[in-house]
């Protein structure tokens, strides 16, 4: 693979599938050759190529692959949580209903400040967790819950994001 990268052969080139296509990096995930896909990244594979299905971050999710979670998200922090039309859900939620608890809370580490608060795409994975996954979910929420009043007060423009929201009524 390194040579016909090197030869200067098009990572991004899209191979037709039942998916509707699929690049060389898809398939590494999709067939679990890690290496393959650590060595595309690098080299700058695009992890959402057009007009296909599926997505790097949404594969890697699914089958648990931690380590390429990872670099993914370093590139991409706010990916955990795009939906996939094409399967419907998130990393996050896919990770979730799978029970890969290390994804999960990779996932949920990534999460910023603004996030913190309610977000459709925890809602959507807890909903469809599987039992240790979902675990992994309470107990992000509760550290959030327990940190919320000193943020509030550090950040107090969030206030109008935390109003009425699942975290809000925990603390009333």
């Amino acid at each position: 693979m390194k040579m016909l990268i090197d030869a200067g052969a098009d990572i991004n080139a899209i191979v037709p599938s039942v998916n509707g296509g699929e690049t060389v990096l898809l398939y590494a995930l999709l067939h679990g050759k890690l290496n393959m896909a650590k060595l595309l990244i690098a080299k700058g594979a695009s992890p959402y190529p057009k007009h296909v299905c599926d997505d790097a971050m949404f594969l890697a999710a699914w089958k648990g692959y931690t380590e390429v979670t990872k670099m993914l998200l370093k590139d991409l922090p706010d990916s955990w949580r795009y939906k996939n039309s094409y399967r419907l859900g998130t990393p996050l939620s896919i990770a979730a209903e799978e029970d890969h608890e290390e994804v999960v809370k990779i996932l949920l580490k990534n999460r910023s400040i603004h996030d913190l608060f309610e977000d459709e795409a925890v809602v959507d994975a807890y909903e469809k967790a599987a039992p240790n996954a979902r675990k992994v979910i309470l107990e992000k929420r509760e550290e959030q819950i327990r940190k919320a009043p000193g943020l509030l007060q550090k950040y107090p423009e969030y206030r109008y994001l935390f109003k009425n929201t699942h975290s809000h009524y925990a603390l009333i």
